[in-house]
């Protein structure tokens, strides 16, 4: 799963205990959405792989922000007529919850999910990899909805099903071990979280290559986690030698190019270089309102991004500017109850009260 990290949860834009904006990581991002044989043979016209715009999809997977779809796997626990029955209603629910979560409606999407697991343990049973797969969308919605204790629970339940239905060397458990790793990091238990990362990392190198798709999200994951316990210089090392790699794989401009260019920038600012990443975090804020529209969560976590470069250069008209943007975006997309919508309230708040206790502050 790729992540992206949030900003203004601390002073220093350092994600404490919740990735959401990034997740993040505000989440945060988070993680791969996985398809089953059920949907995709409801809907054989349409591409399988396919639920982007034709310039950001790739022939293998698709990648969506931290969201990537599997293909498709053989159903052959149920019997042909009894899946042909099921079919069309999990194709709609499926394709829905995919349209949510494009839009960053996290909440809707969980509900849409469930219902797919529902059919799916009906029809296919409880440890079939399709129903497997429907719960792994459910956990990944619950960190994207700031909720990392109950993912943590999701993705243990579903991981230990996993590891013995699939094997612990499976690319699907290993995605949901990584998972974990990141519900553990937004609960701001960073050092487990490191521990996973770096084991997942160890496999996917030897079976997939250092250079595999999932290995780099590996070693992005592991950057976050160590950015989290403030080592900065270890985190910029790891994010530089992913971002060199997907440039060149993935393109500039793509989703996980930005996320990484993100993380990348949120680990320099925190070593001091505030003016700097201003301006490349309001490059990344350009291009992801190009890419995914002016209302998804990434485009506020980079407003977020933007306000705290400027409130450390003291420029705090502009920041509350920016703030005020983020806490609008994200109490219409995630709800005022939110952990990311919570932060950008609170990057608000300071910058307010900057621009109060401090004669001429704004007028840069």
């Amino acid at each position: 799963m790729w992540r992206s990290k949030p900003a203004g949860i601390s002073g220093s834009g350092i994600r404490l205990s919740a990735r959401t904006g990034f997740i993040p990581r505000d989440l945060p991002d988070a993680g791969r959405i996985r398809r089953t044989s059920l949907d995709i043979r409801a809907a054989p016209r349409q591409p399988p792989r396919t639920i982007m715009k034709p310039r950001t999809f790739l022939p293998v997977t698709v990648l969506l922000g931290v969201l990537t779809l599997f293909p498709s796997r053989p159903l052959r626990a149920a019997p042909e007529t009894k899946m042909a029955e099921k079919t069309e209603d999990t194709t709609a629910q499926f394709s829905h919850a995919l349209e949510l979560v494009q839009k960053g409606d996290y909440a809707g999407a969980e509900k849409e999910f469930r219902a797919v697991l529902k059919v799916r343990e009906r029809v296919a049973g409880a440890e079939h990899p399709d129903t497997l797969a429907a719960r792994s969308n459910v956990a990944l919605m619950l960190a994207k909805e700031g909720k990392p204790a109950e993912a943590e629970r999701e993705q243990r339940q579903l991981l230990a099903v996993e590891r013995r239905v699939l094997g612990a060397e499976h690319p699907e458990t290993l995605e949901s071990r990584s998972n974990l790793a990141n519900a553990l990091d937004d609960q701001g238990k960073h050092t487990e979280a490191e521990r996973e990362h770096r084991a997942v990392l160890k496999v996917r190198e030897r079976v997939l290559g250092k250079e595999h798709m999932d290995t780099l999200a590996s070693r992005s994951n592991l950057a976050i986690a160590l950015q989290a316990q403030g080592r900065y210089p270890e985190a910029e090392k790891e994010l530089r030698a992913v971002l060199a790699v997907i440039e060149i794989t993935l393109g500039a401009g793509h989703l996980e190019t930005l996320n990484c260019r993100n993380n990348l920038a949120e680990t320099v600012q925190a070593q001091g270089k505030w003016e700097d990443m201003e301006a490349e975090h309001r490059k990344i804020l350009s291009l992801r309102e190009e890419v995914l529209g002016p209302e998804h969560p990434h485009v506020f976590e980079s407003c977020c991004n933007v306000a705290l470069c400027l409130e450390m250069q003291h420029k705090f008209s502009e920041a509350l500017e920016m703030a005020q943007r983020a806490e609008a975006g994200r109490k219409r997309v995630l709800g005022a109850r939110h952990p990311l919508t919570k932060s950008a309230v609170s990057l608000r708040e300071r910058n307010e009260a900057a621009m109060k206790g401090a004669p001429g502050a704004g007028a840069e």
